[in-house]
């Protein structure tokens, strides 16, 4: 009787031993399957990052050829600006000069000394 009960807790304890296993082996199968899909997920969200460094490379070379393209811009309107203030000084100077001559020669000193 003594060693039927043994045999019978033995027995028990190697089920309980089996179950375990089994169990160790589905949370390594669930385990193995996370770690697959992680890897995908991380694979394909290196392969967006590596898009998104292409596309800010791209965006910041139009950056600087747009940001070059204003300054340019920018410097021709003032240059430009300057330019035309001079020539209405020198209009306004020819507008208010009571003594207007013919002499262009004379026109020209005259914008000049009120430019300077």
């Amino acid at each position: 009787a003594e060693c039927q009960h043994r045999e019978k807790q033995r027995l028990s304890d190697l089920q309980v031993m089996l179950n375990n296993i089994y169990s160790s082996k589905g949370v390594l199968k669930y385990t193995q399957d996370y770690k697959q899909q992680l890897g995908c997920s991380v694979r394909g969200i290196k392969k967006n990052i590596r898009n998104v460094d292409k596309e800010l490379e791209s965006a910041s070379m139009d950056c600087l050829v747009l940001d070059r393209r204003y300054r340019n811009f920018r410097n021709n309107v003032v240059a430009q600006a300057h330019e035309c203030k001079f020539e209405m000084q020198r209009l306004m100077a020819l507008l208010e000069n009571d003594s207007y001559s013919d002499n262009e020669q004379d026109d020209q000193d005259i914008a000049d000394s009120e430019h300077f």
